[in-house]
């Protein structure tokens, strides 16, 4: 999955100029994944599932970072893709061992763990914060960069559909990151 993103990144800064057709094109994309796959988590009652749909919506980010074909943009892409890699393996690890304790990924299944796994509890809350984007964790870093680089294609384009885009792209992650 990350190997795709990657080269998404390299294409959009190193093979092509992006007009404003593809940078619109991709911050659309990249916003619109980020609110439905969030949304789909949230109906979710199976652990695997919401972890993969909010896989799919940290992907909405990377793909936002790259659209606003700014130089922090990109780099709080790239720096996402990292972070996903960290947090995402972190919860699913979290999510096995509580599999094994209770023999089941059903959340309705899953309570008052923190008194019989402290270690995992701990663990999975550090992840679950960094996956929301919550400061000081790594996720708040590299979403903090994405903001950042949308901000600054929002300040230096005078294209008003594209500023909208921008606009629309930012109110979308931060309400992405909240609903993480």
């Amino acid at each position: 999955k990350l190997l795709g993103i990657y080269l998404l990144a390299r294409i959009c800064r190193d093979f092509f100029a992006l007009n404003i057709t593809a940078t619109a094109l991709l911050l659309i994309i990249g916003s619109l994944t980020i609110i439905f796959a969030v949304m789909m988590a949230l109906i979710q009652h199976d652990l695997r599932k919401l972890l993969s749909f909010h896989a799919i919506s940290q992907v909405g980010y990377m793909v936002l970072g790259f659209g606003t074909g700014t130089a922090l943009g990109v780099a709080g892409g790239i720096f996402h893709m990292l972070n996903n890699a960290i947090y995402k393996s972190g919860l699913f690890l979290v999510g096995g061992a509580v599999e094994q304790k209770r023999k089941t990924f059903e959340l309705d299944r899953l309570g008052a763990l923190a008194s019989c796994m402290p270690l995992t509890f701990v663990s999975g809350l550090v992840f679950a914060l960094s996956i929301s984007g919550v400061p000081p964790f790594n996720g708040f870093a590299s979403k903090w960069l994405i903001y950042q680089g949308t901000l600054v294609g929002l300040f230096n384009t005078t294209n008003l559909w594209l500023r909208s885009v921008y606009v629309f792209s930012l109110i979308a992650a931060m309400f992405g990151s909240a609903l993480t």
